[in-house]
């Protein structure tokens, strides 16, 4: 079903929010054919917040202004408890900027906005017009066969072939808008779904121009690609010292010479916790033929990660957080659950989501295989990976 949300893909910021430029100045002026007096609400995202402004409509006209670092999506409403798309007077899907702007609306039919001045929208709605055929082709076939497997199978071609037209009109707009904020996500849905290797969609997002690359979206997009190509089988394991559980130092590169397994887990991860007793088990059987175990821990609570190391028994183990030595400062003093749990620096470096996730690394700091839910090796493959390695007479806890 993936062709029927890429548009909801093209939508959404996936949480890359932070500055990289200084702000600037918007103002959204506009009128409502039919609505003399009220109030309006404009919904939009800056600086790692959501803002909701209002502005009071007199004689039929209103204005908005603000701030914005980059291009974003907007939602236009006049009641917020009724703001969405079934709502008759709520207007989304348009992209504001740092420019000004007008946008032009009729009472009870806000869906059909008209918004001039903003660069970033009419390469949105341009994009959007060639997505659109191919795509809802793609989701006429998908909902007629969605509870019929066998006929699943035969449409299989068609939708590998609309599949390949979207990929096609992606890149040839990222290839023909390189000063385009909107070529920055059209990057992001082709790796979302994909559509293209990591490689690709780097090469892609550096095509861009210079001014495209000063926007945080574009720099935490290229910073995840490359975290994904640097821990992908294959390559060289990146570096990272934390201190341990004790307080001692800790450098993976100082293990060289040794097959290594990362292990990310937390306190509060079930499967994480049920795999305590064969992490024990590779130890045992391992430790001394070549094998260290860090276990690093995603935790946002400092004590709830202590805790759990000593209820689990892996004291044998490195222990480590993903987080800096700052982050761990902070959540010894934290108390809030989710404050930190998706901010560890190692979680990032090593691209993986969710836990729990196994990352094998050999004595020449290279990653050998990945092992996860989401990877493309199941974590019970581990076991005849190591038994492979270290040729024990029978694999680990089989």
């Amino acid at each position: 079903m993936k062709n029927i949300v890429v548009l909801l893909i093209l939508k959404t910021s996936m949480v890359l929010t932070l500055y990289s430029q200084d702000a600037k100045f918007f103002t959204l002026s506009g009128s409502v054919l039919g609505k003399p007096t009220g109030k309006l609400y404009l919904r939009y995202s800056t600086k790692n917040k959501t803002v909701t402004d209002s502005s009071v409509i007199k004689e039929g006209r209103f204005a908005f202004s603000g701030f914005l670092n980059e291009p974003t999506l907007a939602e236009l409403f006049d009641n917020i408890k009724m703001a969405g798309p079934k709502y008759k007077n709520y207007c989304s899907d348009f992209y504001i900027e740092s420019s000004k702007m007008n946008i032009y609306l009729s009472n009870n039919t806000f869906s059909k906005a008209k918004l001039v001045g903003s660069k970033s929208n009419d390469e949105y709605q341009t994009l959007k017009h060639y997505l659109s055929p191919v795509l809802n082709k793609s989701s006429d076939v998908e909902n007629k066969v969605k509870t019929d497997s066998i006929q699943q199978k035969l449409v299989a071609d068609s939708l590998f072939y609309y599949n390949k037209k979207v990929r096609e009109i992606l890149v040839r707009f990222i290839h023909n808008n390189l000063n385009s904020f909107i070529a920055v996500k059209a990057v992001q849905r082709l790796s979302w779904f994909k559509e293209i290797s990591p490689d690709s969609s780097l090469t892609l997002i550096n095509s861009l121009n210079s001014s495209i690359q000063k926007y945080n979206t574009t720099i935490l997009l290229k910073s995840a690609f490359i975290a994904e190509i640097t821990s992908s089988k294959g390559h060289p394991a990146s570096d990272f010292t934390r201190k341990d559980v004790n307080g001692k130092v800790v450098q993976l590169s100082s293990f060289k010479g040794r097959y290594v397994l990362l292990d990310f887990w937390a306190s509060w991860c079930a499967p994480c916790r049920e795999r305590a007793p064969r992490l024990k088990a590779f130890y045992e059987k391992y430790h001394s033929k070549g094998l260290s175990i860090i276990a690093i821990s995603c935790d946002s609570k400092y004590e709830a990660w202590q805790k759990a190391i000593q209820q689990d028994g892996i004291d044998s183990l490195v222990n480590i957080l993903s987080f800096t030595d700052s982050d761990m400062e902070f959540l010894k003093k934290s108390e809030s659950i989710g404050a930190a749990s998706f901010k560890g620096e190692l979680r990032k470096q090593f691209n993986l989501m969710p836990i729990p996730v196994a990352i094998l690394i050999d004595s020449n700091g290279v990653i050998v295989e990945r092992y996860g839910p989401t990877e493309k090796q199941p974590l019970h493959l581990l076991d005849d990976k190591l038994f492979q390695i270290f040729g024990n007479n029978q694999p680990v806890l089989k």
